[in-house]
This record gives structure tokens, C-alpha cells and sequence, in this order.
């Protein structure tokens, strides 16, 4: 089985911060999840709340497309899953503050860490 590339596995784990929650383990989690989860930790306002709201949701549904266009492609997936974490960060980014862009900075980090963690295991 070939290896992801670090900026692939970066990719991957943003989908997977994105799809998954910050924090979260487990199974997929709804799009109303994944907010709550950033709502919280990033303490996003009410105009920042909505906003995110709709872009995660957004997310989600290109997800899903996604997954099935891709089924069984591994390699598609991975450059899906990189403009999406593009085009995500993208709306993202610009509705936060610089303090809630770091926090958003680390739970990227956090899950780039779970994910090449479990790459790891995946690969023994």
C-alpha cells in the first residue's frame, strides 16, 4: 500500500477535522455536530456562528458527493479532499479573528497529529 505524502496527509486531516470535529472521535459526525464543536471552541459570535454553519454544511454535502464520485479512487479522493480543505479554509478564515485563527491553526494540527497516528496503525 503506498504511503500519503505529508501535504496529502494534511489534507486529509483537515477533511477530517472538517467531517469529524475538532476533538471528535469515532464515526462521521452531522454537520450540526462539527459546528457545535467549533461554535465552542473557536467562541464564534452569532454572524461568525451562522456563517460557519453554512459552510460546514456546504462541506458536508460536497463531501458526500464526493465519496461517492471517487468510491474506490484513493488517489482522487486525497485531491478532493485537498480543495475542499482549500475552499473550506477559504470561506473560514476570513470571518475569524486573529485569536480564533490560531485556535483553528491548532485543531488542524490536532487532527493532522490524529490522522497520520492512524495512518501509522493502519500501515503496521
Amino acid at each position: 500500500m503506498p504511503s500519503i505524502n505529508r501535504p496529502a496527509a494534511y489534507a486529509l486531516a483537515l477533511c477530517f477535522l472538517i467531517v469529524a470535529g475538532a476533538g471528535a472521535q469515532g464515526p462521521r459526525r452531522s454537520p450540526e455536530q462539527r459546528f457545535e464543536d467549533m461554535k465552542t471552541r473557536l467562541a464564534l459570535t452569532d454572524d461568525q456562528a451562522a456563517k460557519v454553519k453554512e459552510i460546514l454544511k456546504s462541506e458536508g454535502e460536497a463531501w458526500g458527493k464526493d465519496r461517492e464520485k471517487y468510491a474506490g479512487d484513493r488517489e482522487a479522493m486525497v485531491k478532493a479532499a485537498q480543495e475542499r480543505a482549500k475552499k473550506t479554509d477559504a470561506q473560514i478564515e476570513p470571518l475569524l479573528t486573529d485569536s480564533q485563527k490560531k485556535e483553528y491553526v491548532k485543531m488542524k494540527e490536532e487532527a493532522r497529529k490524529r490522522f497520520e497516528e492512524r495512518a501509522k496503525q493502519m500501515n503496521q
